[in-house]
């Protein structure tokens, strides 16, 4: 398949993001693919070009002996965000093997009620994947999602590392 630049208005980005704000086909996805993500209510509340932002809410299935949320929940509603963008980045472009290859991460303070995780760097991500699709050579690319409660305040900065590569 022949070199085609990232367009966040084709059709198979546009169907990709109705999935994904859809809550009974993400959950239908989860099931499928990322049953945690499921137990754990996991929602996506937006998806742009740039930015994706998820919610996990402090429940008894996130809930650790500490009262507060788990960082194993955390850690995977602050994946997603991340996910989402180079999911969203590889629709209808070809075939990209996608792997995360590290995680580092910050906690601030203890996650409590409802956390947002949000990525702001789909324009990293794009070129990156861009990149990967141009030469074929396997690209890596380290970003950033940061958790906030309903405060405000950061509770967690998590930084992952993703590998792409072309079928």
């Amino acid at each position: 398949m022949p070199f085609q630049p990232f367009d966040p208005v084709t059709p198979e980005v546009l169907s990709f993001r109705r999935k994904v704000l859809s809550p009974w086909k993400l959950r239908f996805f989860y099931l499928w693919r990322l049953p945690s993500l499921a137990w754990w209510g996991v929602r996506v509340e937006a998806l742009e070009a740039e930015v994706c932002t998820v919610s996990i809410r402090e429940s008894y299935r996130t809930k650790n002996p500490f009262g507060s949320i788990y960082f194993g929940a955390l850690l995977g509603a602050a994946e997603l965000p991340t996910g989402m963008l180079c999911l969203q980045s590889v629709a209808g472009r070809g075939e990209v093997s996608m792997l995360v290859t590290g995680m580092s991460t910050n906690f601030v303070k203890k996650a409590k009620g409802t956390v947002l995780f949000t990525c702001t760097e789909g324009k990293q991500i794009i070129r990156t994947i861009d990149e990967t699709l141009k030469t074929g050579t396997p690209v890596g690319i380290e970003v950033t999602s940061t958790g906030m409660d309903s405060l405000g305040e950061v509770v967690a900065e998590c930084k992952i590392q993703w590998s792409f590569k072309r079928r």
